[in-house]
């Protein structure tokens, strides 16, 4: 019953958690890197598939957090 509009995700916290996903992304390619001194096509789309989930995953906790109370 509680009415207060309390925002899980404001764009301070967008630009966080996205800023976040991108440097483990690019800590992946920079281990491959490290470790073969080459960086392959197959990592690439690793490291945009692991960005792409982790903004599904943001934009699914933002909207189930923001989501209209039901009224009983």
């Amino acid at each position: 019953m509680n009415n207060h509009n309390t925002k899980l995700f404001t764009t301070k916290s967008w630009v966080i958690a996205i800023s976040a996903i991108i440097t483990g992304a690019s800590i992946s390619l920079v281990r491959e890197y490290y470790n073969t001194n080459v960086i392959t096509t197959q990592s690439i789309i690793i490291s945009l598939i692991t960005l792409v989930i982790g903004l599904i995953i943001i934009a699914g906790v933002a909207w189930w957090a923001n989501k209209p109370e039901e009224e009983s």
